[in-house]
């Protein structure tokens, strides 16, 4: 959805750069011109799994669950959050390595 609005921009003059995160759209999470993110749930999903699972977005939706709440260390162990501080996108977005527990090379070789 967002790369149309940059491309009317440009072709109009007035495009500026910017840091631009487009997150869900939490009333319609699987709207393709309105979400930038969804999930379609495959046949194998089972209805108590599907409950769950509508449960899960919809506290991540009110803010119930927060998945970069403090305390969160780096891979190298060095501190990302502090306790119960909440990241904000652009600060997960710009992550200087992977956290703890997540697999995969944080640095490059």
């Amino acid at each position: 959805p967002d790369y149309v609005k940059f491309i009317k921009a440009v072709k109009n003059g007035n495009w500026k750069q910017q840091w631009v995160w487009s997150g869900p759209d939490w009333k319609d999470i699987n709207n393709h011109d309105t979400s930038a993110v969804g999930f379609l749930p495959g046949s194998a999903l089972s209805p108590a799994v599907q409950s769950s699972l509508d449960s899960f977005i919809e506290d991540l939706a009110s803010g119930k669950v927060q998945l970069f709440k403090g305390p969160l260390d780096y891979q190298d162990g060095t501190p990302f959050l502090k306790s119960g501080e909440t990241a904000s996108d652009k600060k997960i977005w710009y992550m200087k390595q992977l956290l703890k527990g997540m697999e995969g090379q944080s640095k490059a070789k």
